[in-house]
C-alpha cells in the first residue's frame, strides 16, 4: 500500500513498512524538489529522509508492512521540512543525542547522519515521530 498526496511544495504520503516503498517515497521527493529548483538539496534530503524512514520501518515496525508509516514534506522560503512517524513505541532518543557512531560498526550511525545534514532533529516525546529541518542555503551540492 502507498498512497501519496501533492500540492506545488507540500506532500504527505503514508505507505506500509515496506522497503520497496522508500525507492517510491524518494522519486516524488525527487520530483518536488526538481520543481522547486532546490536539486544541490537531493542527497541530502534522500539520506536523511531515507535513514529515517528506513528505521521506521526496521525499529518502529519491526518490518511488518501491516504497519504503517506517514512522511510529509514541505518546501518553505528558507527552509525544507520533513516528518516521518511510523505506528511502533518508539524510542529512547535522548540516549542517542550525542552518540558518535563506531566507522567499523556495520549500522548505528543515523542520528550522526541526521545531525550532520539537517538543522534540526527533533523527536516527539514517544520517539516514533521525527521532525528534519534542512536550511536551504546549506548543505548544497552543486553539480
Amino acid at each position: 500500500m502507498y498512497e501519496s498526496h501533492a500540492e506545488k511544495e507540500k506532500f504527505t504520503a503514508v505507505f506500509s513498512a515496506a522497503f520497496k516503498n522508500v525507492d517510491i517515497l524518494c522519486g516524488e521527493i525527487r520530483q518536488i524538489i526538481g520543481t522547486c529548483g532546490l536539486s544541490g538539496h537531493l542527497f541530502s534530503l534522500q539520506l536523511i529522509i531515507r535513514e529515517a524512514v528506513n528505521n521506521a520501518i526496521v525499529h518502529g515496525s519491526g518490518s511488518d508492512p501491516a504497519k504503517t508509516i506517514k512522511v510529509t514534506f514541505q518546501v518553505g522560503k528558507n527552509e525544507i521540512s520533513a516528518s516521518v512517524q511510523d505506528q511502533g513505541t518508539g524510542f529512547d532518543w535522548r540516549s542517542q543525542l550525542e552518540k558518535v557512531a563506531n566507522p567499523l560498526d556495520p549500522s548505528g550511525r543515523g542520528m550522526e547522519l541526521l545531525r550532520t545534514y539537517a538543522k534540526e532533529v527533533v523527536f516527539n516525546k514517544k520517539g516514533n515521530r521525527v521532525a528534519l529541518k534542512v536550511d536551504i542555503n546549506h548543505h548544497i551540492i552543486k553539480s
